[in-house]
């Protein structure tokens, strides 16, 4: 399975890379140097795409503040979408783009909502070569932000339980219950009116608990995690959709080295 999974994930990355030109929409009306370009690939679009999940952690961190402050989707602007459209959206080369989520108005160019999003589906773990599965369950909460050049941004925190999965071992069977804290960036483009495509990445907190004859430990660490998902807007307030990803569990210090791989149904409601 993990041999099968391999250009799934190859594939996921190089997406991640090459999404500038797909989400891209702009009209670019100089002609920046080369200097500039090299040097916006080497310098200043690997420092936005720090500066993007550095605000995603730190927007996680002030969110029950910004939110029963009412303004979590200004700090949300601010900390993450503002550097992740720089990293992502923005012209090879360019200092400054037509379409700064900054400087366009709400409802002029731009749509912002909150959300709250569930999602549900199979989980599959591979360890040390072998593999099992179980359902697992996740919830988020976070900002969504609909540019009128088609791009799109999402920032998200939330918890997931990866359910219980079990593999035989020669001292019996083991039970592996895992579940993780995530810290989620996403950034895609329209297809159409209602249909969105969507590629995250993000870190997440894991705990794995393991009980095996009788005796059990608890194990926790971070890792990334990355996917690609589709939402179709039902109607004003509801998105549905279907969401990949891989996560990284490990730590060498315990011995803990597995992949997991999520196939979620996704249902969200938009305020």
């Amino acid at each position: 399975m993990a041999a099968h999974l391999t250009p799934v994930r190859a594939g996921l990355a190089t997406a991640l890379l090459v999404l500038t030109p797909f989400v891209n929409a702009e009209v670019v009306e100089d002609k920046p140097s080369v200097g500039a370009m090299v040097a916006d690939v080497v310098l200043a679009r690997p420092l936005y795409f720090v500066m993007s999940q550095a605000g995603a952690v730190l927007y996680t961190v002030t969110l029950p503040f910004s939110a029963m402050g009412g303004n979590s989707e200004e700090a949300a602007e601010a900390m993450v979408i503002t550097p992740l459209q720089a990293t992502y959206t923005r012209c090879l080369g360019c200092g400054k783009s037509p379409n700064t989520v900054g400087e366009l108005k709400e409802g002029e160019g731009k749509e912002i909502d909150s959300f709250v999003l569930l999602s549900g589906g199979r989980v599959a773990m591979s360890a040390d070569g072998d593999d099992s599965s179980d359902l697992g369950l996740g919830i988020y909460y976070g900002s969504h932000f609909a540019l009128a050049d088609k791009s799109r941004f999402d920032v998200m925190a939330g918890y997931k339980d990866f359910g219980s999965v079990k593999f035989d071992t020669t001292l019996g069977t083991a039970s592996e219950d895992l579940s993780s804290w995530q810290v989620i960036t996403r950034v895609g483009r329209a297809l159409d009116a209602k249909s969105d495509v969507m590629f995250k990445l993000g870190l997440h907190r894991w705990t794995l608990r393991e009980e095996l004859a009788g005796t059990s430990e608890t194990a926790t660490g971070y890792g990334l995690l990355y996917g690609i998902g589709l939402d179709h807007e039902i109607d004003q307030n509801w998105r549905a959709g279907v969401d990949f990803t891989y996560y990284n569990i490990e730590d060498s210090g315990l011995d803990i080295k597995a992949t997991v791989t999520t196939l979620d149904a996704t249902i969200g409601y938009y305020f």
